[in-house]
């Protein structure tokens, strides 16, 4: 696939503040190659192999360990010993890895939840804060699947 050109002022610019590169090749020539398969079948081209290892690649006899392309999409995880630590997500290549892949608990949440405590006057709020992916929707003509992304507050009570 041809790859267009990235606009300077676009999300993700060629070049960082400060000079230099992201050098994040590694993690985005995998990804590069399944938003091609997106692509294809946009333009009538379905590759069946590839649709076949979304968690998992065929051939195996099953497991916990998630080991299809659906982990181009997550560039780190946590450490198995499930602590807080995270690790580059060695399984990026779905063509090419192994039946060892990453656990589902090691994926990172996509929501993140933040305790508050608002104290005004005499008055002690217990809020909830939350960031992240919280849904998505489908557009019913074209069929394309839109992320939904926020933050908000959630009051959990008060206090006097």
């Amino acid at each position: 696939m041809k790859q267009k050109e990235q606009n300077e002022t676009g999300p993700f610019p060629r070049t960082p503040k400060g000079g230099g590169t992201l050098a994040l090749n590694w993690w985005t020539e995998p990804l590069s190659e399944v938003l091609a398969q997106f692509t294809a079948v946009y333009d009538g081209s379905v590759n069946v192999k590839f649709w076949n290892c979304f968690c998992k690649r065929p051939g195996g006899s099953g497991g916990e360990n998630v080991c299809g392309w659906i982990n181009t999409f997550f560039p780190y995880i946590t450490e198995r010993s499930g602590n807080d630590k995270y690790k580059l997500n060695t399984s990026l290549q779905w063509d090419s890895v192994s039946f060892r892949g990453p656990m589902p608990s090691q994926y990172l949440p996509s929501l993140g939840v933040a305790p508050i405590t608002w104290k005004y006057y005499s008055q002690t709020f217990q809020l909830q804060a939350y960031a992240g992916m919280y849904g998505y929707t489908q557009d019913p003509q074209t069929h394309t699947v839109r992320p939904h992304a926020g933050v908000w507050l959630e009051n959990q009570g008060v206090k006097t």
